[in-house]
């Protein structure tokens, strides 16, 4: 999956994230996403995706990682809790919307909320 997102971070940042994921379980994924933080991170996190059999489209997501930081930005550990929502846009194709809160710690604790849209392919 690819997605753009806004957040808020000390203000308003967004970034751009890829996630990879494989099914383990029909309703349980496991993977790994990397992108670009506009403010100068990279983050890598490990992801698990759960299917929420309530409705078609919802799941939830959780993931944990690392934010390394460029030039004055110091790393730190992240993790993040989401629930998003995506619909077919055609043959194993789909678009996508998340919500989610992401946990930092670097020198003090920091939430970080964050909308994203985005689309992945399904093989």
């Amino acid at each position: 999956s690819l997605s753009v997102s806004a957040k808020y971070n000390s203000g308003f940042d967004s970034d751009i994230k890829a996630a990879f994921d494989l099914s383990v379980l029909p309703s349980l994924s496991l993977g790994v996403s990397t992108g670009y933080e506009v403010k100068g991170y990279v983050p890598l996190s490990l992801r698990a995706r759960y299917d929420i059999p309530l409705l078609n489209g919802l799941y939830s997501y959780l993931e944990g990682g690392w934010r390394f930081g460029f030039k004055e930005n110091k790393s730190s550990i992240i993790f993040s809790l989401g629930l998003g929502y995506e619909l077919e846009a055609f043959d194993s194709f789909f678009v996508f919307g998340e919500v989610d809160l992401q946990m930092a710690y670097i020198e003090s604790f920091k939430l970080m909320p964050s909308v994203a849209v985005g689309g992945r392919y399904k093989f």
